[in-house]
């Protein structure tokens, strides 16, 4: 009670120091007992905590393999630029469309001038003048596919891809694999050992999370110059993968608002047209949705 207030205020201090200094080695020296403490016991039930760690180390590598599982199934479709503007037009049923359904979007519907189609030209045998065989598949496509999906072709003319009979674009890994390192362009493929169709472009890889999978495109002309005419004009006749790209999504919007008088007008003369305008016949399905949510006939591949 009788101290100097200065000293009692130093005392004070010096005391705080101390006890702060205190405090990290009080700390330190509980830590190393618990450790003790845990080691102790894991040693002396080492079955039962061995099966703990087993469970949950699985358990964390299974959360790990289904979190990227996930994440892959979602990225589908978006390494291509506006996926989010493009759509599969197809059949109620079927993932394919008619032939001339394209041709009469493009005189009737101007906000759905961005569209291409797909028809299968099924698997070959492929080789070059080195006698190299090997089996591709492709497609038979328009030229606006690459505008479509914003294709990028690596080595030749665009302008030229995809425009005239007997030419061909092929994918860099197909090149790479018949050409090596020469440039493909101007090079001939042999189709089953009988015909011969020249390399005009080559595009780069497909993104591997796509639906889209081909070694090779031929134009379209080469379609319509193997398949009747009668055909060809057939409304009825499901063959082709129709996608349309939009500018936005309000000439998505518009052109939904009008789809049935497109589609009066598509199938007039037909008995039960306004029940398929009424239905809308043809469905439009986001790009993005195609590999998760699509389970129609004819699929180009089996989706998830």
């Amino acid at each position: 009670r009788n101290l100097n207030p200065r000293i009692t205020l130093n005392y004070g201090f010096t005391f705080g120091l101390i006890i702060g200094k205190a405090r990290p080695t009080n700390l330190n020296v509980m830590l190393k007992t618990h450790l003790r403490i845990a080691l102790r016991n894991i040693l002396k039930q080492k079955i039962y905590n061995s099966l703990n760690a087993i469970g949950l180390a699985t358990g964390i590598a299974c959360g790990l393999v289904i979190a990227f599982h996930i994440q892959e199934e979602l990225s589908y479709e978006k390494d291509f630029p506006q996926y989010e503007n493009i759509y599969r037009v197809h059949d109620d049923q079927w993932a394919k469309s008619s032939p001339p359904m394209a041709l009469e979007i493009v005189r009737n519907v101007p906000e759905m001038q961005t569209i291409g189609r797909f028809a299968s030209n099924g698997t070959h045998v492929v080789n070059t003048d080195s006698n190299n065989p090997g089996e591709v598949s492709g497609y038979f496509a328009d030229s606006t596919v690459l505008d479509v999906f914003s294709l990028k072709i690596v080595d030749g003319n665009r302008k030229q891809a995809l425009a005239t009979d007997g030419t061909m674009v092929i994918t860099q890994s197909m090149a790479k694999r018949y050409f090596g390192a020469e440039s493909a362009v101007g090079k001939v493929l042999k189709f089953d050992n009988n015909k011969e169709v020249q390399v005009v472009a080559v595009m780069e890889d497909l993104p591997q999370n796509s639906h889209l999978k081909f070694d090779y495109l031929v134009p379209m002309p080469a379609f319509y110059k193997e398949v009747p005419p009668d055909w060809t004009s057939n409304k009825g006749w499901m063959v082709m993968y129709t996608y349309v790209k939009f500018d936005s999504h309000e000439d998505y919007l518009n052109v939904r608002s009008k789809w049935p008088q497109f589609l009066l007008k598509f199938y007039e003369g037909y008995p039960d047209v306004k029940e398929k305008a009424a239905n809308e016949l043809l469905k439009f399905m986001p790009l993005k949705d195609i590999h998760l949510k699509s389970n129609m006939e004819q699929e180009m591949r089996a989706n998830s």
